[in-house]
């Protein structure tokens, strides 16, 4: 038998609050749970299910003001209003690959780990301010798409993006194959920089370590002051100096 009131059941050394039953030592059962500051403050809210079925915790700074909020399903946020704070992610330790880590992980199935397929966005990561709407807007970002099937790894493709006033643009690439594209998507060398397509033109996998392509008229600056000289090398294991472009 226990002891019992209208809010408070006390069982068998479990406590109830909220339930006449406890399941565990300490057993609270309600729509909201908040937790108060001696001055009666909120401070920290658990919302066993909330108005959309899902189970919630928000954390409130001195001004009863929302600075975390964690859902079950669905968004959730991490607020700073001081500009010498931030999100940090520690380690201390003396061993060798102790060292801090994130993992943002996708998998094609609500709540299993099921390979995921060619083309699948593994993950986001968005820096915002805000627009002249006014509403949060994206500034730049990063994004990883899978590129293949998958087998003991990941095949990935990484995309850099940045916004102008108007639009979004992807501006550098770094593909599973090892090659990098700034401002294309698709490098067909090792590094290919494009500031405008020049058309359908094929690799020859002997001149492809460096692509320069524009729409106009391409150009490539070495820049020295005055005094010095400008220099492109040929060499060879064997031979430092095959051949030498020399500008003065």
């Amino acid at each position: 038998a226990g002891t019992s009131t209208n809010t408070m059941t006390m069982q068998s050394g479990k406590v109830g609050i909220g339930t006449a039953s406890p399941d565990g030592v300490l057993d609270v059962e309600g729509t909201d749970i908040y937790f108060h500051a001696e001055g009666g403050e909120e401070r920290f809210l658990i919302q066993p299910s909330n108005a959309g079925g899902d189970a919630r915790m928000r954390m409130y700074n001195n001004a009863q003001v929302v600075n975390v909020d964690i859902t079950a399903n669905g968004n959730s946020y991490f607020k700073q209003r001081s500009a010498s704070h931030s999100l940090s992610l520690d380690t201390y330790s003396t061993t060798e690959g102790h060292g801090a880590s994130l993992d943002i992980r996708h998998s094609n199935h609500a709540s299993n780990t099921v390979e995921t397929d060619d083309d699948t966005v593994l993950g986001t990561i968005n820096f915002k301010g805000v627009d002249n709407g006014p509403a949060f807007d994206t500034g730049a970002g990063i994004q990883v798409i899978q590129n293949g099937s998958a087998g003991t790894k990941v095949p990935c493709d990484m995309s850099i993006f940045v916004s102008s006033s108007s639009a979004t643009n992807t501006v550098m690439t770094l593909t599973k194959d090892a090659t990098v594209g700034i401002g294309q998507e698709s490098p067909d060398g090792k590094v290919h920089i494009e500031s405008g397509s020049a058309g359908t033109i094929g690799t020859l996998s002997y001149a492809d370590e460096l692509i320069i392509e524009n729409s106009g008229a391409p150009g490539i600056s070495i820049r020295t002051p005055d005094a010095n000289s400008g220099n492109i090398m040929f060499q060879s294991a064997t031979n430092d100096t095959v051949a030498r472009i020399l500008a003065e």
